[in-house]
């Protein structure tokens, strides 16, 4: 009977302080409150870290991405509170930069009417950047990046485009010309921080 007894009283301890600390994890809006959480609530084994619906394929990362922040998901006794939600728009693409610093205004119109030229006489748009690239990147190749990695008027430029259009960007203010073809259709990646804790 005393084991029983034992065993209950630990369940139900185990109940109130899981239910202490979701009231405690209602105060938390902000990372900032989130970092304060994790300094007073140590032997909780508190962290922060955040999952990128591009990367994280777990069980639990697919729930906790079917959540909006401030939502509250238990797994297994462990507490996951979602403090920041973002979604970015990424874009992927193909360039090749014409130098204003070397070419004048003139030259760069004449060689973007024949790059196009050539583009629409089935020239691979490599076989065109390994000719007419000024800078430093072999393959004219980008990364996929979102907004804030490149200047504004050229992610904005090529975010408003589809795939397989060619065309140009102009950075008078860096003397920066480019003729891009974009690669990809945009992708919405979404990125969440996550309180995780015991229960």
């Amino acid at each position: 009977m005393k084991i029983i007894l034992t065993i209950f009283f630990i369940l139900i301890n185990s109940i109130l302080l899981g239910q202490n600390t979701i009231k405690l994890l209602k105060t938390v809006k902000t990372l900032a409150q989130a970092n304060n959480f994790i300094t007073q609530n140590a032997t909780l084994n508190p962290q922060i870290y955040t999952i990128s619906s591009e990367e994280n394929t777990l069980e639990i990362d697919k729930k906790l991405f079917n959540k909006k922040k401030g939502d509250v998901l238990i797994v297994d006794n462990l507490i996951y509170k979602i403090i920041e939600e973002k979604t970015e728009v990424f874009c992927k693409v193909k360039y090749i930069f014409l130098d204003g610093k070397t070419l004048s205004r003139s030259e760069i119109t004449t060689k973007r009417k024949q790059i196009m030229e050539e583009y629409k006489q089935n020239i691979p748009f490599a076989e065109l950047i390994a000719k007419y690239n000024m800078d430093g990147n072999k393959t004219g190749e980008l990364d996929w990046f979102p907004e804030g990695v490149m200047l504004k008027d050229f992610y904005d430029a090529v975010k408003k485009r589809k795939k397989e259009e060619i065309f140009t960007i102009d950075l008078p203010a860096q003397n920066w010309y480019y003729v891009v073809l974009k690669t990809f259709d945009n992708k919405e990646v979404k990125t969440l921080t996550i309180l995780e804790t015991k229960e």
